[in-house]
């Protein structure tokens, strides 16, 4: 369904009411064309105008769609609150509308206040963290909390009952309560016993322990931290995500990323997908896509890619070597002679791969720049990476994403993850030897 535009065409707004109304950057804001005019009230002073229906598309569009610029507009009022308390939030009067209700409720205050306690004096992440909190319940909003505890009943008392002295791996026979609330009082009971049963498990202090269990301990835990990290960051690349995430496991994230280089690969294949229609082009498919590539990313992380290797004898040598390897190119469309062939091979490493004469001699020269250079970033650690791109190009392979299975894979990382190639080494060793 195509969004439908609330502003009016023809409408102009100046700069200053475009920045604040609209939340655009100066970034932003340097794409858009503008027309100056002389201000009435200011004689001299020179008046930016932009057309009101450009900004709009071009929030639409930093914020992920219209309804994203209305989540961040709700999310900026819920800050607002907190940092402006009493005024006025500025925005759009077209959207005033949709988000004249945008608040938390009260106890979910509670909680973010309990949080700035442990941060006196850091406004900047005091600021992040409310703002973190208001975006995550915009986003997926808690579902209304009940003023008063429901009537006593036998399904009620029961399920207080085994509330009172259940413990978290005993949770089975919360759910047979659940069962009975709703069988004796319907949806309208389950909406009340749920959140009694988030409000005796689910304190702060056992949360942990419920997450710990949940994602197979706590470093699963925090693997789970570093994919959402990730996965924020596409779709909030200004926020900072930290606030979001316990302050307790914070260091743990803080300074993680994903590598540029990963960031390309994966927006290059998701335009591909799109305009292939292989990946359907909403926003869930795009962030199902990002998600799925964190999870790879996390649970088995590249090396550091490092500097290009000067030219010494040994990388020459190897690089020479680059012009004769064969490609899938070359099975459809031969461009030059190679002395050197493909051969079919197991599936972990793609369909195709160099036959052992050309390792051979591949690995004859990997093996002189580690005697000339050593592991590290200056030797094998540089000769790795320039491989691993050859073997990506050679075969159409290297980091691709799986529409059919929804997960990434990398039928060329194995080149990066043995150490010095020792496996391989002695294994054209053999071949040669044959």
């Amino acid at each position: 369904m195509v969004d439908v535009a609330l502003v009016s065409p023809g409408r102009t707004i100046t700069k200053t009411n475009l920045t604040s109304q609209y939340h655009l950057g100066s970034n932003e804001v340097s794409r858009l064309n503008f027309a100056p005019r002389q201000s009435s009230s200011s004689p001299g002073r020179i008046m930016h105008l932009y057309r009101e229906s450009e900004v709009e598309q071009l929030a639409w569009t930093v914020n992920g769609g219209k309804q994203g610029f209305i989540n961040r507009l709700k999310t900026l009022k819920i800050l607002y609150h907190w940092t402006d308390r009493g005024k006025q939030f500025p925005c759009p009067i077209v959207y005033a509308g949709l988000i004249r209700n945008a608040t938390m409720p009260d106890w979910l205050w509670k909680i973010g206040y309990a949080q700035l306690d442990r941060m006196r004096g850091q406004f900047v992440r005091r600021k992040m963290m409310i703002m973190s909190l208001a975006s995550t319940h915009v986003e997926d909003p808690y579902p209304e909390k009940p003023e008063r505890r429901h009537a006593p009943s036998p399904s009620f008392d029961q399920l207080r009952e085994l509330l009172e002295v259940v413990q978290l791996d005993g949770e089975d026979g919360v759910f047979d309560a659940l069962n009975d609330v709703i069988a004796e009082h319907g949806k309208a009971g389950w909406m009340d016993a749920r959140w009694e049963v988030y409000n005796t498990l689910y304190q702060e202090d056992e949360v942990e322990q419920v997450a710990w269990k949940k994602h197979g301990g706590q470093q699963g835990f925090i693997t789970l931290l570093r994919e959402l990290k990730i996965l924020y960051c596409y779709t909030y690349p200004k926020n900072y995500f930290p606030a979001i995430c316990p302050s307790e496991y914070a260091p743990f994230v803080e300074n993680y990323w994903m590598p540029g280089w990963i960031w390309s690969i994966c927006y290059e294949q998701m335009e591909e997908l799109i305009e292939s229609e292989e990946l359907e082009d909403t926003d869930s498919k795009r962030r199902g896509m990002v998600r799925s590539l964190a999870h790879y990313y996390v649970s088995s992380p590249y090396p550091r890619r490092p500097r290009k290797a000067t030219g010494s004898t040994s990388f020459k040598k190897l690089r020479s070597l680059f012009e004769w390897a064969p490609t899938l190119e070359d099975t459809v469309n031969p461009t030059q002679y190679t002395p050197y062939q493909l051969v079919d091979c197991e599936e972990e490493r793609g369909s195709t791969q160099w036959s052992n004469d050309y390792l051979a001699e591949l690995f004859t020269a990997m093996k002189a720049i580690i005697a000339e250079h050593g592991e590290g970033d200056d030797g094998w650690g540089a000769a790795r990476w320039e491989v691993y791109d050859l073997a990506s190009s050679a075969f159409l392979s290297g980091l691709r994403y799986d529409t059919q299975k929804n997960q990434w894979h990398d039928h060329a990382r194995f080149w990066l993850d043995t150490p010095s190639l020792k496996v391989y080494l002695a294994a054209a060793s053999t071949a040669n030897s044959e």
